[in-house]
């Protein structure tokens, strides 16, 4: 599987949980709101990190 693929998988996952937090703020408790906030920030950070591990391959592969 290629990197993007799952990139942009993690990227569409993001946009959905920040359209579902504002889809009807008026319903939305204070925990719904930093339950989304953490969960998008989860996401941003695997994303982040799966970049990091790829590029990290890269540059090993390149060396060898």
């Amino acid at each position: 599987m290629k990197v993007e693929t799952v990139i942009q998988r993690i990227e569409d996952e993001m946009a959905q949980v920040s359209r579902d937090a504002m889809e009807k703020p008026a319903d939305k408790t204070e925990w719904a709101y930093a339950k989304a906030i953490g969960f998008y920030a989860g996401l941003d950070r695997a994303k982040d990190l799966i970049l990091s591990l790829y590029r990290d391959a890269e540059e090993r592969d390149r060396h060898m």
